[in-house]
């Protein structure tokens, strides 16, 4: 014989009753309204033609004549922010040229960045530009190039969710990982390569 547990539960009262009623009816009323109909064939037959109309950059695909280029407006006050930054000369290593941005006529006096301010954070953005520098020439040796090619050309074992390489991996092609795993040329960094680059191959020849 089977034993069956009813747990009594609380009557609602005639008050709360109509008040469930009351929010169940408004509910389904308004549920039309809060769903969107799955569209006709015939809205599906207009719209699909819509889905063509894309441009792509290639060279042999031009745009059409009447299409219609979104309006960018200008900010005054981004030209303001933006005049207040130092103009950098990236194609020079070593220390950055820096330029002073001149004073826009249009900005407040209330507003105006001191000059102790700007040569702050002139020299601020200097010293960490060449630092910068230093850290690439430090970091584009032979040394440090074969300890990156130590530490990530073969998989991780130390890690359970092996995160860190799926980071690494994730900025490479993939065509590139199958052809370095099949032992064939490819376009990847000499620390990824683990079979057919120069520092693998040392490493076999002195094994």
């Amino acid at each position: 014989m089977a034993l069956k547990l009813v747990i009594p539960q609380k009557q609602p009262t005639r008050e709360q009753q109509r008040r469930l009623n009351r929010r169940r009816a408004n509910a389904e009323r308004w549920k039309p309204k809060l769903q969107r109909p799955y569209p006709r064939l015939g809205e599906i037959r207009t719209a699909y033609p819509l889905k063509l109309m894309r441009h792509y950059s290639k060279p042999n695909t031009f745009s059409q004549p009447n299409f219609a280029k979104p309006r960018i407006d200008t900010s005054a006050r981004v030209f303001r922010l933006l005049g207040q930054f130092p103009l950098i000369d990236t194609s020079r290593a070593g220390a950055a040229a820096y330029e002073e941005p001149s004073p826009s006529p249009v900005s407040p006096v209330d507003q105006a960045i001191p000059l102790s301010t700007l040569r702050e954070n002139f020299e601020e953005a200097r010293s960490a530009h060449v630092g910068l520098q230093a850290n690439k020439h430090i970091t584009g040796s032979e040394e440090a190039q074969r300890l990156a090619w130590l530490a990530f050309s073969l998989p991780e074992k130390d890690r359970i969710d092996r995160g860190r390489e799926a980071m690494m991996q994730s900025g490479l092609m993939t065509d590139d990982l199958n052809l370095e795993a099949a032992g064939k040329r490819n376009q990847l960094p000499e620390w990824k390569k683990y079979c057919t680059g120069r520092f693998a191959k040392g490493s076999k020849a002195a094994g």
